[in-house]
């Protein structure tokens, strides 16, 4: 039987409780902290009504420079393919089509926009990721970031951005020009 101290007496805390209490609080503290591993990668595309991550820097082979856009590797591929949801014919209304999202480097948001497809009708003047509607495979794996759809005369990115995303990919050794 453990002795009681007269600090134990007046406040009701045996040294077994307050252990249990100690490894409790630590417990918790450490499943919390491991719950939101992985969550602030290095690069992420997030829903942003969600804040779901769509891609990651784990899911990009490589950067390409002068065309502004990403070529996805196999899991890349794999977790882009899982927000289609079409059986057969693909349909805006069965992918990501006009979903907003925030791209993030380093828990930094660096741009806001939204899903799109080369085969819709309307335009849309933020910058858009492309092309939501089909599948993607070892041939065909690749993601275009642009400022615009229908495309500007210009074709391309805002510099800010396309500059942060160069750095950061170059850090990695994968970009591509």
């Amino acid at each position: 039987m453990m002795k009681l101290t007269s600090y134990d007496r007046r406040y009701g805390v045996s040294k077994r409780n307050a252990f249990f209490l100690i490894t409790a609080v630590l417990l918790s503290i450490f499943i919390s902290s491991s719950c939101n591993v992985g969550h602030e990668e290095g690069f992420g595309i997030y829903l942003a009504d969600s804040g779901e991550l769509v891609l990651s820097e784990g899911d990009i082979k490589a950067f390409h420079t002068t065309d502004n856009t990403f070529e996805l590797n196999e899991n890349g591929i794999n977790k882009w393919n899982s927000y289609q949801h079409y059986q057969t014919i693909p349909k805006l209304a069965d992918s990501l089509f006009s979903q907003e999202f925030v791209l993030k480097i380093e828990g930094q948001e660096i741009c806001r926009g939204k899903f799109w497809s080369n085969v819709s009708s309307t335009s849309y003047s933020g910058i858009v990721i492309l092309d939501v509607l089909f599948k993607l495979d070892n041939e065909h794996d690749i993601l275009w970031i642009k400022s615009g759809y229908p495309n500007s005369s210009t074709d391309s990115l805002d510099t800010t951005i396309s500059t942060k995303l160069i750095r950061f990919f170059k850090r990695l050794s994968r970009t591509v020009s």
